[in-house]
């Protein structure tokens, strides 16, 4: 027998009707007021991300969070351009996000801090930052196309970070979606174990009308209103069963009359059963009984969310953000199985890399810097400790200096409110700070300890710049300058014998989107050229030497010993092993690495995964001149660097194509030619008629390659493309 209770809601009659066992429900209200506290306090504040592959409903889930936490009282739509959270002219123009953005909801005594994320490969760089802040993530995934590329880059990215995830599963209205067949490709695509928390409810017409909560029993029905074709609100947050009316209904009678739950038995029991495979005492109740039902809720809520938070199991809701369905349930999961900022634990690194758990001071985290005409700098805090007033100094061990906060500012979007303190959790915007860079650390004291972040995004793609009047290749500089800051997956340059400007970036949709920047906000108009490849440079052996240094300037004897080695790494880093190094020298070998990693010495290309280790500096005299000191250290380095056998880089691409069947031989002849790697080949679930193709290959193979498919598949085709790794080059 089905064990469900239903509410029913309708604006025409303005009451709420649930149906429902007494047991099962004052169970439910106990659970919640379990959960319930004082939005002030810190262990019930959230700080999540919401991040999807482009076109999964993302944009449209955060405005109905907006909506149904009271935070807007108007939805907006992306086909029209008035969503809350893409406010620029280029999002709305496009209908897509490409920077972040942040927002602060409550939700039933919870405080959540919300960052919603691009869609779009090329604004990847926008995601990664997002992610080094966030405490957990919401993915969500379309129910109709399933896992998408993009889906699993984010899913690694998250795993990378030990990031714990939440999946929606959106767009259930449509008639080709499908919870279990999503539900299904996740299984597939991760490996890893998923817990079925909602599940969709259709009517007899196989429309999708509302959600199933598999731990409290308990279904929520949206209605459509004649009039309008909307759902209405549910009303929120019941204290106790006097805030709306309750009717005793037979459930089993009702559903056989006008609503169904597909799959429910064999989800039911994947809860059950996925719930035992962790805890002895659940086991023993499933063994004995077929299902966990006499367990209590808030025993099933502690598990739950103790195994979401160690990323050994991941919730799965379910809805449609367009009909508004299922929302509120994806509302109360956040609260109840995601952790709080307070069960959140944050690591920072001393600079011979060792590891300080929590330290008892005021830390912060600048994940993100913006610039506004008539405010200026705008830094982006993650706040991990301690209370952040204005007027507060704070330290910054990568430049050695104290910086101000002017002024503190609550985030929504593009709309800033002044505040007077920040507190732990919060993600903020700070104006003030002068030298500060995105992914600095700062501190309450002097300590020269940072939290190791890694977001920094390398461009693919190169084109020539040029503004349309010679009297605006200044201010053309001047704003490039200015972007570079905020996006640091774009670069700049300008060759200095021809005066030639080049910009770097994710694709040519990013490139472009910066150049109608140019034109909107700075009023400069520039021509773009050809795009061209961009290449990296690193070494392939490890090798390491220390030298002995005594030399005269300005009448003064310095001498040092330095020793140096370079080895492959997964990442650009600079490992100081070398223990009580004045804070003057530490700061300069910071700088040394960070300029050494822009241009390589063999071919001229940016270099990536290089440790250097410091593993030796020894003042033998008083003091060293830094001039000295850099001429030493670099010529060292270009030394080792050209004996650890140097290798040029070309990045490869993930590229994830769909053409119909009549097209697909063409289609797979053409890459065969350009000698890519075809990793997947399968039909499309939703439409039997289109193939999906995974492939790998070299992003200079791809240039113009949305005109190449189009032509072979008479526009039938799609595709995109996502940078997958650095490989030697062919060249």
């Amino acid at each position: 027998m089905l064990n469900l209770r239903l509410e029913t809601v309708s604006s025409t009659m303005f009451s709420s009707y649930y149906v429902r066992t007494k047991l099962l429900y004052s169970s439910f209200i106990f659970c919640y007021k379990e959960f319930q506290m004082s939005p002030s306090d810190e262990q019930n504040q959230l700080t999540i991300g919401i991040i999807a592959h482009i076109d999964a409903g993302k944009t449209t889930t955060t405005e109905n969070i907006l909506y149904q936490t009271g935070k807007i009282h108007k939805i907006g739509s992306v086909d029209d351009g008035t969503t809350e959270m893409d406010y620029l002219d280029e999002e709305k123009e496009r209908g897509i996000t490409i920077i972040s953005a942040a927002t602060t909801v409550f939700w039933k005594n919870h405080k959540i801090n919300i960052i919603d994320t691009p869609g779009h490969i090329d604004f990847i760089s926008e995601v990664k930052k997002s992610l080094t802040v966030i405490d957990s993530g919401i993915l969500v995934v379309c129910g109709t196309a399933g896992v998408q590329a993009q889906t699993e880059t984010l899913y690694n990215l998250c795993s990378e970070d030990n990031i714990p995830l939440m999946f929606f599963i959106n767009k259930l209205d449509r008639p080709t979606s499908s919870f279990s067949r999503t539900y299904n490709s996740l299984v597939e695509s991760f490996k890893i174990k998923f817990l079925p928390i909602n599940l969709p409810i259709y009517n007899l017409n196989d429309q999708f009308t509302g959600v199933y909560d598999i731990l409290i029993g308990k279904a929520f029905i949206y209605n459509f209103d004649p009039g309008n074709n909307n759902i209405n609100k549910i009303k929120q947050n019941a204290s106790s069963e006097n805030d709306a009316e309750f009717f005793t209904m037979n459930i089993d009678d009702y559903f056989q009359q006008k609503y169904k739950i597909p799959d429910f038995l064999s989800f039911n029991n994947i809860f059950s059963e996925t719930l035992a495979e962790f805890d002895e005492s659940f086991l023993h109740e499933f063994l004995s009984s077929g299902n966990i039902d006499d367990i209590s809720y808030e025993k099933k809520i502690e598990l739950i969310k103790s195994l979401t938070k160690e990323r050994k199991l991941f919730p799965v809701s379910c809805g449609s953000a367009l009909k508004k369905i299922g929302i509120s349930q994806l509302l109360d999961n956040i609260t109840l199985y995601l952790p709080t900022t307070d069960e959140v634990k944050y690591t920072l690194y001393s600079a011979s890399n060792e590891p300080i758990e929590q330290p008892n001071k005021k830390v912060a985290f600048v994940f993100k810097t913006i610039y506004e005409k008539q405010s200026g700098k705008i830094s982006f805090l993650r706040i991990y400790n301690g209370n952040f007033n204005k007027g507060d100094k704070l330290f910054n061990p990568r430049i050695n200096e104290w910086e101000r906060i002017s002024h503190i500012y609550q985030l929504h979007a593009n709309k800033k409110t002044e505040i007077q303190t920040a507190h732990k959790g919060d993600i903020v915007g700070i104006i003030g700070f002068k030298d500060t860079q995105t992914g600095d650390t700062l501190l309450s004291d002097k300590s020269y300890i940072f939290m190791h972040k890694h977001f920094l995004t390398e461009p693919v793609i190169t084109m020539s710049i040029e503004p349309r009047f010679v009297k605006d290749v200044e201010p053309l500089l001047n704003a490039l300058e200015i972007i570079s800051n905020e996006d640091n997956s774009f670069r700049f340059k300008q060759n200095q014998q021809s005066g030639l400007i080049e910009v770097s970036g994710m694709g040519e949709l990013h490139l472009q989107v910066i150049q109608h920047r140019l034109f909107n906000e700075f009023k400069i108009e520039t021509r773009l050229g050809n795009p061209s490849i961009a290449y990296k440079e690193t070494i392939t052996q490890r090798v390491s030497r220390e030298i002995s240094v005594s030399k005269i300037v300005k009448g003064v004897t310095n001498h040092f010993e330095i020793g140096i080695t370079l080895e492959p790494s997964d990442e650009n880093k600079l490992v100081i092993l070398e223990k009580n190094i004045e804070p003057d020298y530490l700061s300069f070998f910071e700088i040394f690495s960070n300029s050494i990693f822009v241009s390589g010495p063999m071919y001229g290309y940016p270099i990536t995964n290089l440790s250097i280790i410091l593993d030796r500096f020894n003042l033998i005299s008083n003091s060293v001149e830094l001039l000295l000191l850099g001429e030493v250290t670099r010529d060292l380095f270009f030394q080792l660097y050209n004996e650890a056998k140097p290798a040029l880089l070309e990045p490869i691409m993930k590229l994830d194509i769909v053409a119909d069947e009549s097209h697909f031989s063409e289609v797979i002849s053409d890459l065969n030619a350009k000698n890519v790697d075809i990793i997947e080949m399968k039909v499309l679930p939703d439409s039997p008629k289109y193939r999906r193709i995974i492939a790998l290959g070299r992003l200079s193979l791809f240039f113009g390659y949305s005109t190449i498919l189009r032509n072979l598949t008479s526009g039938q085709g799609y595709f995109s493309m996502e940078f997958y790794t650095y490989q030697p080059s062919s060249i």
